[in-house]
């Protein structure tokens, strides 16, 4: 069970307890395998089904195997900014079972029941609203920035 501490420290004790439940189960290699890519059995890591944040309301996800994927660096650095190639991984290697005593989407983890999605539950951007994505208040073209391409400023001040 994963105890409180410094997101460094619940990562790291997560990582524990997966590297001895992986040797448990005889995985010593990238279980990812990208043709010309994969090392093998050499810079090997755990790729998790979500983003790091994710797991914030339920660490104890961290150390499950059912989240995560032993796999070298290239294949994992291949799979980690695309979320479709991320959940086909996942759906192949690490079919997703409902674990009501795990799962924050329906209130596992000793959490109450949310009914916001994770995502809705991160804080604000401190970005400035002009920084942001937002539509032109002239000719309402999508940009990020203080003046538009139409030559106006793209917020009321």
């Amino acid at each position: 069970m994963i105890k409180g501490g410094t997101w460094t420290e619940i990562n790291a004790e997560a990582n524990k307890i997966l590297i001895k439940k992986y040797a448990e189960a005889g995985i010593e290699e990238c279980e990812i395998h990208i043709p010309g890519k994969c090392y093998r059995n050499t810079t090997l890591g755990f790729a998790h089904r979500h983003k790091r944040d994710w797991y914030k309301a339920c660490p104890e996800l961290l150390s499950e195997m059912s989240e995560t994927v032993l796999a070298c660096t290239p294949c994992h650095q291949i799979i980690e900014p695309d979320a479709k190639l991320t959940k086909q991984v996942f759906q192949k290697l690490r079919p997703r079972t409902v674990n009501k005593k795990v799962d924050p989407e329906i209130g596992g983890c000793n959490m109450p029941k949310i009914n916001k999605p994770i995502k809705a539950l991160k804080q604000k951007s401190k970005k400035a609203d002009w920084m942001r994505e937002h539509k032109c208040i002239h000719c309402h073209k999508t940009l990020s920035g203080l003046y538009c391409s139409c030559g106006q400023l793209s917020v009321k001040i």
